[in-house]
């Protein structure tokens, strides 16, 4: 287990010992002001009250049986990239029980109002207390996050507000990218592919779709978490398709399977959420109310937990997959991955990067002498991870006279905008 150094010097076992259930937290680091919501909308925050949980709901709990990617249901912040990475943290145990610390519930003998989260920034760690006063309509109901099946359960609006304090406002949080989400929360390493440019690489490497889709089942078989989205026009940036699906939102891939037709035909499928919960799921083959279910048989339905429900998952074959998404960013867990990840059909040759994804390639006359023909998967005995971490807009700073401003940095304005345009809200 990792060392957690205390964000802002609060240590929550320090704190928590100076409260109880009369004498609860209050979080003078992240205060239940405009300043924490930085609220865009005129108006909006004076109609925000803040409630603990049990002041929602007097039956309040911090987990109601187990965690699941159908707790999380986004609210007012387009941070569906946040939600989805969530979502994807409740497949993987260990991750999760490092991110949200197992020892909290509202029992009468032990809930002080303090609660507290892990994050993964630049390198280390980090601990992150938050009080429970969570921001609210005045008739209680919640602002942001929630879990719309089981309203007893707590913790998905707590997870969140540690987050927001993280970076410094809800309101950051609104547009950024799921591979973000994952970082933060697995210190894993992330890697992109530019599904809408599968055309262009197949020119130069025939077989990029399958390698494509290999390197999905070997990611997803070494516990990697993935997701998917869809380009947004700027100027719709969260537009209904008539695919059904949603262009400039986070979706996850939570499974892939291959399957065999009634009339022996193979089908390589696709799960994915929209971390919604509801709505923006795919209307095509293999979706809910598809035919093509008729063409396969019930042992195969059980198989997939196929389901005609409005929850936000859906299945669709590999082929309408590339079709659709526009980028798959996948969280690579730890250095096994990178093992699998790496094979080819001529396994005795390392996987080319520069034709996966640019961002991934060696570029530059310093890497000119590296020996690529030694960095192959051939020898299992060595694991090479390099990762560059550079600072990014989001995450809160202590003071943001210290941060350029757009005068300051003639780039600012250019690489805002083209940031933007992809961002999943």
């Amino acid at each position: 287990m990792p060392e957690f150094k205390a964000f802002k010097d609060q240590v929550y076992e320090t704190l928590k010992s100076k409260y109880d259930s009369s004498n609860l937290f209050v979080d003078p680091e992240f205060p239940t002001t405009i300043k924490s919501l930085a609220e865009h909308k005129e108006g909006k925050a004076e109609t925000i009250v803040w409630k603990r949980p049990k002041d929602i709901n007097p039956n309040a709990q911090f987990v109601v049986n187990s965690y699941e990617k159908e707790d999380l249901n986004q609210g007012e912040v387009g941070n569906c990239w946040f939600i989805a990475g969530c979502g994807a943290i409740t497949l993987n145990k260990p991750f999760l029980e490092r991110v949200i610390p197992q020892d909290q519930s509202f029992d009468e003998s032990t809930y002080a109002g303090i609660f507290h989260f892990r994050f993964w920034l630049y390198g280390e760690w980090l601990d992150v207390v938050i009080d429970d006063q969570l921001p609210c309509t005045q008739d209680g109901g919640f602002i942001y996050c929630r879990n719309v099946k089981d309203k007893n359960e707590m913790w998905a609006p707590l997870l969140e507000k540690a987050y927001a304090k993280v970076h410094g406002s809800y309101q950051t949080l609104d547009g950024g990218h799921m591979n973000e989400a994952l970082i933060d929360m697995t210190a894993g390493l992330d890697e992109t592919f530019k599904l809408s440019k599968l055309d262009a690489k197949n020119d130069k490497q025939p077989n990029y779709k399958e390698t494509i889709k290999r390197i999905m089942y070997q990611a997803y078989a070494k516990n990697s978490m993935l997701g998917c989205s869809i380009n947004a026009d700027p100027l719709k940036p969260e537009e209904s398709l008539s695919s059904g699906l949603i262009a400039g939102h986070a979706y996850i891939v939570i499974d892939v399977q291959d399957i065999t037709t009634n009339n022996d035909q193979k089908v390589s499928l696709v799960k994915v959420r929209n971390p919604w919960g509801s709505g923006g799921e795919w209307n095509g083959n293999w979706s809910d109310n598809s035919t093509v279910w008729d063409t396969v048989s019930d042992e195969v339905k059980e198989k997939l937990k196929y389901k005609k429900l409005d929850d936000g998952e859906f299945w669709m074959s590999f082929d309408e997959f590339f079709s659709n998404f526009h980028e798959v960013d996948i969280c690579h867990c730890g250095p096994s991955s990178f093992e699998a990840i790496a094979k080819q059909e001529d396994s005795s040759k390392p996987v080319d990067q520069s034709e996966t994804e640019e961002e991934c390639a060696f570029k530059g006359e310093e890497f000119s002498e590296l020996d690529y023909d030694t960095i192959g998967p051939d020898d299992d005995t060595l694991d090479i991870i390099v990762e560059i971490i550079d600072p990014d807009e989001m995450t809160e700073t202590t003071d943001e006279t210290d941060q350029p401003t757009d005068a300051e940095d003639p780039n600012a304005q250019e690489d805002s905008n083209a940031d933007a345009n992809n961002e999943a809200t």
